[in-house]
């Protein structure tokens, strides 16, 4: 246990004297102690309490060490400042012990509090009981919520008076009118991106001053405290007060997890592992799958769920209400995503995953959610490759989804609300793909080359080559389907395509001179959409 200055200052505020150390300093104290008489019996880590000119005759022959004094002696202004750094100096007619007696008491104090916290958690206490234990510390309100921010614990004898922090405690969760005044402060925005303590100032949602912080497990904010100060004003003395309980609460909120993790949702854990902590062995997945009830082969397949603005959304309540309308998915949350391994009956797979979207559709549109579905799948040990494929399919369709198209005869893919689907952007993965390695397969190609001329050709003479030619390819050379899109009539269609396979020199009837251009014209959508800049 170690007690930091700021609780030492918050002693000596009331009293006159002048402090010349730097309250808000991280220096922690193991104990406080009278000043021995031998220096080599001291150590940096104890604060020393004596006479103003005991510690300037130490300091003459030892240095590194900070004081708490009565002051006994005086010097000119002009030297104090230097004279007196690292010692704080009460100016008022008391006694050694007094000032001793003081420090040791508030110290004494703090200690028997963590020794009830430490005992607490060793008898498998609850977020209650550590509130419990803390109230007489904090004189405050403090409050545990989950991350669908439903209450878990809070203080009872210092209750809040905000409407809030009232309704909150009346109902056991923050209503939605509550979350949304979050949301428009910027809260879960910064919720989202800090990991320390996070302050906020009077009006922003409370009333009151708070300070917070969330507690982790993998990646995912999982549990929320939050001390009010409504009935103390915030002191750099509470806040580090509010760190040491915060100790015991993430000690505690680890504990559950794991106890969670291999109880509540016994697939979570092992299937965290496969997405994010390497598991690849076949048959480690196959008895890990045994164990938890997943079928090791199936019929599968795996959304990945992002949020165009993930600060304004409550991943924990999401996944909550993500969960009631898929019962039958596994829902793993982490890395600011949420995977869903969807398992299907063989002669019901397709209409089963058309109505899973159909049933998840509000809420996505509601949380301004995209998801990316992959492919079908039937082991189980291929779902991260499953969930990559359906990152790729919500990146690359939302990107493709909200840029311009080369000709509007022949759109880019539209998004089937806010679902894409890996099938349809496919070919742009491919060429993305290949536009990734050290090098770049279109760079330099023929096919691009022929397409570049073509471009010049067009731009010469004001043609509409370019759009003609892949209108005929999309259409998979139906001239009558390609006339439609382009509302021409089919044997103008045959008449340039004539002429086109002429000028690049090319056979149109070669399935790989088709595949080539079909894979340059979406290397080119491809490229002008990152250029337009939409991502998710």
């Amino acid at each position: 246990m170690t007690y930091p200055f700021s609780i030492v200052y918050s002693l000596l505020m009331p009293y006159r004297g002048s402090i010349h150390l730097d309250p808000r300093q991280k220096k922690h104290y193991r104990w406080v102690q009278l000043l021995p008489e031998d220096p080599k019996e001291m150590d940096p880590d104890i604060l020393y309490v004596c006479r103003l000119s005991e510690a300037l005759e130490r300091k003459t022959q030892t240095d590194g060490f900070q004081y708490v004094c009565i002051r006994n002696c005086s010097y000119p202004e002009d030297e104090e400042e230097v004279l007196l750094e690292g010692i704080a100096v009460i100016d008022e007619p008391r006694e050694v012990s007094w000032l001793y007696n003081l420090i040791q008491n508030r110290f004494l104090q703090l200690a028997d509090w963590e020794n009830r916290l430490q005992n607490a958690l060793l008898q498998g206490c609850g977020y209650q009981q550590l509130l419990d234990e803390s109230e007489e510390i904090f004189c405050n309100a403090l409050f545990i919520l989950d991350a669908a921010y439903r209450l878990l614990a809070h203080s009872k004898r210092y209750p809040s008076s905000d409407p809030i922090n009232i309704s909150l405690v009346e109902k056991g969760y923050h209503t939605k009118e509550t979350v949304e005044k979050l949301r428009r402060s910027g809260r879960l925005q910064l919720y989202s991106a800090e990991t320390g303590l996070l302050f906020s100032d009077p009006g922003q949602v409370s009333k009151f001053e708070t300070v917070s912080q969330w507690c982790h497990y993998q990646g995912a904010n999982l549990l929320h405290v939050v001390l009010v100060f409504n009935h103390l004003p915030r002191t750099n003395e509470f806040v580090a007060l509010f760190e040491i309980l915060m100790n015991y609460i993430n000690i505690r909120f680890q504990q559950e997890q794991k106890a969670r993790q291999t109880s509540d949702q016994p697939h979570s854990l092992f299937m965290r592992d496969m997405l994010y902590g390497g598991l690849t062995d076949e048959h480690l997945i196959a008895e890990y799958a045994k164990r938890t009830g997943v079928p090791f082969t199936g019929y599968f397949d795996a959304y990945r769920i992002v949020f165009e603005n993930s600060g304004t959304v409550l991943p924990g309540r999401f996944i909550e209400e993500l969960t009631t309308y898929l019962p039958h998915s596994k829902v793993i949350g982490g890395n600011n995503e949420i995977s869903v391994l969807n398992i299907y009956l063989k002669e019901q797979s397709a209409c089963l995953s058309q109505c899973n979207l159909e049933k998840i559709a509000p809420l996505l549109e509601q949380s301004c959610g995209i998801c990316g579905v992959s492919e079908p799948f039937r082991r189980l040990m291929d779902f991260p490759h499953a969930c990559l494929q359906a990152s790729r399919a919500l990146d690359l369709g939302y990107t493709l989804s909200h840029a311009q198209a080369l000709w509007p005869s022949v759109p880019l893919p539209k998004a089937a609300g806010s679902v894409f689907f890996y099938r349809d952007i496919f070919p742009y993965h491919v060429v993305q793909a290949a536009g990734e390695k050290d090098c770049d397969v279109f760079r330099g190609s023929a096919v691009l080359s022929a397409l570049d001329r073509l471009r010049m050709y067009d731009q010469e003479r004001k043609s509409n080559w370019m759009e003609v030619l892949h209108c005929y390819l999309k259409a998979e050379r139906s001239a009558t389907a390609a006339g439609a899109l382009l509302h021409m009539h089919r044997n103008n269609v045959l008449y340039h395509i004539s002429k086109i396979e002429e000028f690049l020199c090319l056979d149109l009837g070669d399935f790989q001179t088709r595949l080539g251009l079909l894979l340059g014209f979406s290397y080119l959508e491809l490229q002008q959409a990152r250029a337009q800049g939409h991502a998710p």
